[in-house]
């Protein structure tokens, strides 16, 4: 998935493209334009730090040192996170994950109270993530890199940085994540569960 594919193109000297953010991407009612477009300014300066160290520049970001696993998941995880809600509000659904999310967590309600305490206690992601036999885990990095497990691949990404909401819900974290669940991309988290570890 695209934490691999990210870290395959940084190691082979490739760049990365930016995602673009359609208004299919842009749940208004998650963040204000204004809020979506600082963050998606951030996030291209993690794509151009990126590009930069796969042209043979040591890695860095705001004029501060960075591992070369910092500047893979700064980009991966803030693409995960955009791709990963939608304008469109789709329903859960039935597929292969939401039955996954019934086995292991006993429903949509008992895993979102689960990831909102992940995202609520991380300084950084809150992410649902499947294991190389596709087993569902809530993990917490508090920064890009520092957390991660080398063997899972995120499903659902929750950005729980403040710069993520601050601007339209100030401290009101669980706020933001109340609206978060509404706006996730099932057909999205769907296609990355199938897709884990083939």
């Amino acid at each position: 998935m695209r934490l691999r594919w990210t870290a395959d193109r940084l190691r082979s000297g490739e760049g990365v493209g930016a995602i673009g953010l359609g208004a299919d991407r842009a749940p208004p009612d998650l963040v204000s334009e204004q809020a979506l477009r600082d963050h998606y300014a951030l996030y291209l300066g993690y794509v151009d730090a990126f590009n930069r160290a796969a042209a043979g520049a040591p890695p860095e970001t705001h004029g501060c040192p960075r591992t070369a696993s910092f500047l893979v998941g700064a980009v991966a995880l803030h693409e995960a996170y955009f791709l990963g809600v939608a304008a469109s509000h789709p329903p859960p659904g039935d597929g292969p994950l939401v039955h996954a999310i019934w086995a292991r967590f006993g429903g949509i309600d008992p895993w979102w109270d689960e990831m909102s305490a992940a995202a609520r206690c991380a300084r950084g992601w809150a992410i649902l993530g499947a294991d190389r036999d596709r087993s569902l885990h809530v993990v917490t990095l508090d920064t890009h890199d520092v957390g991660s497990e080398p063997d899972w691949e995120p499903v659902c990404v929750v950005d729980a940085y403040e710069h993520a909401y601050w601007r339209d819900f100030g401290p009101d974290r669980p706020g933001y994540l109340d609206v978060l669940s509404l706006c996730l991309d099932w057909p999205e988290m769907e296609r990355r569960y199938a897709g884990a570890w083939r």
